[in-house]
């Protein structure tokens, strides 16, 4: 039963992120600014909690400021959070893509940054 639940729910995450792939494949590429990072302690969840780390970032879009945020897929050791928010530096440039549709949503498409994005 157990790994019945756990294939159903690696099969709906598959399809959840095929389904992002194909709505973010016509959004346009731009570089945003790292504007503060922040490394943090999830406890709830699961037993042990996770190391994250909590990204914003400003970007321009014909002239209009938008600000755009993520937070990392979590990691055990704090010691990985804290390299990862290292590569992410305030004033840094990064890669994202945006919706030219609704230009206030935005991910990152950086290399190092594993986060999660908001549909």
């Amino acid at each position: 039963m157990r790994n019945a639940l756990g294939g159903l729910f690696l099969l709906g995450m598959a399809i959840f992120y095929t389904f992002h792939i194909f709505e973010t494949e016509d959004w346009s590429k731009s570089t945003a600014t790292v504007e503060s990072v922040r490394v943090f302690y999830q406890s709830e969840v699961h037993a042990k909690g996770e190391h994250r780390v909590d990204l914003r970032y400003g970007y321009e879009v014909d002239g209009v400021h938008y600000t755009g945020h993520s937070t990392s897929s979590g990691s055990a050791w704090e010691s990985s959070a804290r390299r990862t928010a290292e590569q992410f530096a305030v004033g840094k440039p990064i890669s994202i893509i945006y919706d030219p549709q609704a230009p206030e949503k935005s991910e990152i498409k950086q290399t190092g940054w594993s986060g999660s994005f908001s549909l």
